[in-house]
Formats: structure tokens, C-alpha cells, sequence
């Protein structure tokens, strides 16, 4: 290999370690796409993107890479931590993928999540955290497009 050649190499490996920028975003499945919008829109509407103590969580059983999705969430500017981060207080806010998502249309996603305020927990040693909202999102998400809302189902807790 030509010393021009391996520097190229350095360079973009350098490029791509200082800036934090390793094409997350670009790796995802349809599903975890789908996911990300999902979780962007709860920080937004709950004003979450600038707070350090937001985590997420996911069921168990679903078949998504969570480092990916919290890669691709750090690339939108949201440092939101994995669940196990908020679990150690317990502390912050919790946003919830918490049903198994399932396809109904080719690239359509409904998922369902929540968001939860583990305060009541730290301060007054309640057993569990308080629901904020929790709701059914419909996500046309295909490879060639941005995911796009289909729909939105509150189930709890209409926000005052």
C-alpha cells in the first residue's frame, strides 16, 4: 500500500473518531429508523434535547441494535444514555419503546413508547415512576426516504 494511500486511510478513520461522525445514521435498519424518529419527537415535544439526564429503553424482544440507535440519536445532538445509566439512581427521564413494533404495511412501523419521570422515585421514595404520556406512533419509513408520522394515539396522560 503507497504512503499516499495510508495517510488517505488515517485521515478519514481520524476524521470520523475526532468528530464522533461514524455514519450511524446510514446503518440502520427501517425499524430502528423508525425508532429514532419516534424518540426525536418525544425530546422535542417534551423539550428533552438539552437535558443530560434523558435515557432510553427498549423491550427486550425487539430485534434492534440499541448502540446503533443511541449512535444515530448523538448525531442529531440528543446525548441521551442507555436505560441501565438512569436505573444506577434511579434519576431523569425515561423515554420507552415498550411494546414489540410490528410492520403492518411494507415500511410502515406502529410503535408504541412512553416517557416516565423517575422523580418521584428519587425524591420521595415512590415505587414508581410517574407516566408523562405513553402513545401508539404509525412511521412510513422506507429506504430511500425520510421516516414520515402516518398517525399518533394517545393512550395516557393528555399533557396540561
Amino acid at each position: 500500500m503507497s504512503a499516499m494511500m495510508r495517510a488517505t486511510i488515517f485521515l478519514a478513520v481520524f476524521q470520523c473518531v475526532f468528530t464522533g461522525n461514524s455514519g450511524a445514521a446510514t446503518q440502520l435498519t427501517n425499524q430502528e429508523r423508525a425508532i429514532v424518529y419516534v424518540i426525536s419527537d418525544e425530546a422535542t415535544d417534551y423539550a428533552l434535547e438539552a437535558r443530560g439526564d434523558v435515557c432510553v429503553s427498549f423491550a427486550t424482544d425487539l430485534p434492534i441494535r440499541e448502540s446503533k440507535i443511541l449512535a444515530a440519536l448523538r448525531d442529531k445532538r440528543l446525548n441521551f444514555h442507555s436505560a441501565a445509566w438512569c436505573n444506577r439512581g434511579p434519576r431523569g427521564v425515561e423515554i420507552s419503546i415498550t411494546m414489540p413494533n410490528k410492520q403492518t404495511l411494507s415500511g410502515t412501523f406502529e410503535i408504541v413508547s412512553g416517557i416516565n419521570d423517575s422523580d418521584p422515585i428519587r425524591l420521595y421514595g415512590d415505587h414508581f415512576a410517574t407516566l408523562l404520556r405513553s402513545g401508539t406512533y404509525v412511521i412510513k419509513c422506507n429506504d430511500d426516504s425520510d421516516p414520515v408520522l402516518e398517525a399518533y394515539h394517545l393512550i395516557c396522560c393528555e399533557r396540561f
